[in-house]
C-alpha cells in the first residue's frame, strides 16, 4: 500500500478545511462521518489527534467514529488526510461530506473538487480546533 503523504504530495490538486468545534467538559464521546462522495471514488485516510494516529491509511468512508470524550479532546487538534481518486469515467467530481457529532452541537461541511483527467486524485486536508 502505498504511504499516504507520498499519495498527498502526488495528487493532482488539494483542498483543505480549517475550522473549530465546541466542546464542553464531559465524558460523551465525540465522533465523526467522513463519507466519500460521488460513485466511483476510491480512498485512503489517515485521522489524528495532535500528533497521535487514530485510523491509520483507512480506505473508503468512515462512519461514527469515536476521536474521544469531550474532556479529553479540548485544546486540541482533529487532523484528517484524504486522498480521493476519481475512477467513475462518468464524471469527474470528487467529494467528501463530513460531520461531528457529540460536542455542544453538531457539525456539517461538505468539500468536493473536480479533476481534469480520469484517475486523478485530489488530496483533502480537514483541520479542527476543539474549544471550550
Amino acid at each position: 500500500m502505498a504511504n499516504i503523504k507520498l499519495l498527498f504530495k502526488e495528487a493532482t490538486s488539494q483542498t483543505s478545511l480549517t475550522d473549530v468545534y465546541q466542546v464542553d467538559d464531559s465524558n460523551r464521546l465525540v465522533k465523526i462521518d467522513l463519507i466519500i462522495g460521488d460513485i466511483g471514488q476510491s480512498s485512503i485516510s489517515t485521522i489524528k489527534i495532535d500528533d497521535q494516529v487514530l485510523l491509520s491509511e483507512h480506505l473508503g468512508t468512515v462512519v461514527d467514529f469515536s476521536v474521544g470524550k469531550n474532556k479529553a479532546i479540548v485544546n486540541r487538534f482533529l487532523n484528517i488526510t484524504t486522498i480521493v481518486t476519481d475512477v467513475n469515467q462518468d464524471h469527474n467530481r470528487t467529494g467528501i461530506d463530513f460531520s461531528i457529532k457529540g460536542g455542544v452541537s453538531p457539525y456539517h461541511y461538505v468539500l468536493s473538487k473536480q479533476v481534469i483527467n480520469q484517475g486523478d486524485s485530489v488530496a483533502y486536508k480537514i483541520e479542527i480546533f476543539f474549544y471550550q
